[in-house]
């Protein structure tokens, strides 16, 4: 019969990992900064295993997310720092802290009185590190996060206090106003600025994915994978006509493009 691991046999199986004489020669030289791209790519694998509605892939990809805070929580073990069960000390008391709806004698009349209290609570919590909470509204704004979600959480932000637009009509209008800049800036060949008009272009666009209740990070995504799809289309079909890719003309590719949109 097949052993049932649990949270104690992947503690120990991290510690074996990271031993200095027998464990893997990888995990021992990494380092929270060395394992910060690996972090980030367990969390969005995590998203597209959501978007692919499948329980068991999403298991999966927890527990590759679930390493990633093991290991982390080894290394600064290792250094003194704090240990795994600190972790979840730590997160759940301020859960505790912050749902005092739930876990202690208080009522809210609403969400918003009840986010608003949360915003009280963190507050609260700062001023308890001896930290500023005279903070900009945006500074609550990570900046690790990846850009596109950056934007996208900075735009909703600002939003909580009323600067939007509350129609979709001028979100488009100046899409297109950034795009003439973007054009005049190219056609000035001025490289600062076409940086600068690029950034706008993609900050609108992100403006215009929420006011259209969409996610811009999972609309990208998606196009990322049906180019990827058509792409493998175009190779398959060169590699059945018996030419290669790479010596092919662009009117050539752009007939195999079509091919391989024609055939969805």
């Amino acid at each position: 019969m097949n052993k049932h691991y649990e949270l104690s046999d992947l503690l120990t199986l991290m510690r074996s990992l990271r031993d200095r004489e027998k464990g893997c020669p990888w995990d021992q030289v990494q380092t929270h900064e060395s394992l910060k791209p690996f972090l980030v790519e367990e969390a969005y694998e995590v998203l597209a295993a959501i978007d692919s509605e499948q329980s068991h892939l999403l298991c999966e990809e927890l527990g590759d997310l679930l390493f990633q805070i093991i290991f982390h929580s080894q290394i600064a073990t290792e250094n003194s720092l704090f240990c795994f069960d600190d972790i979840v000390h730590t997160i759940t008391e301020k859960m505790i802290r912050r749902h005092p709806h739930v876990f202690a004698d208080v009522r809210y009349a609403t969400i918003e009185e009840q986010k608003q209290a949360w915003a009280d609570i963190k507050a609260e919590e700062k001023r308890a590190k001896g930290l500023d909470t005279n903070e900009s509204l945006l500074d609550s704004i990570s900046h690790a996060l990846p850009p596109l979600r950056r934007a996208q959480e900075l735009q909703h932000q600002a939003a909580t206090i009323g600067f939007d637009w509350q129609h979709l009509s001028p979100v488009v209008e100046k899409l297109k106003e950034e795009l003439a800049e973007l054009e005049a800036a190219i056609a000035d060949k001025n490289e600062k600025n076409i940086s600068e008009e690029l950034g706008d272009v993609l900050f609108s666009v992100v403006n215009l994915s929420r006011h259209l209740k969409k996610d811009a990070d999972v609309s990208l995504s998606a196009a990322n994978e049906k180019f990827v799809t058509r792409f493998n289309k175009m190779e398959l079909r060169a590699k059945h006509l018996g030419v290669s890719m790479q010596t092919m003309d662009e009117q050539a590719l752009d007939e195999l493009w079509h091919y391989a949109k024609s055939d969805e």
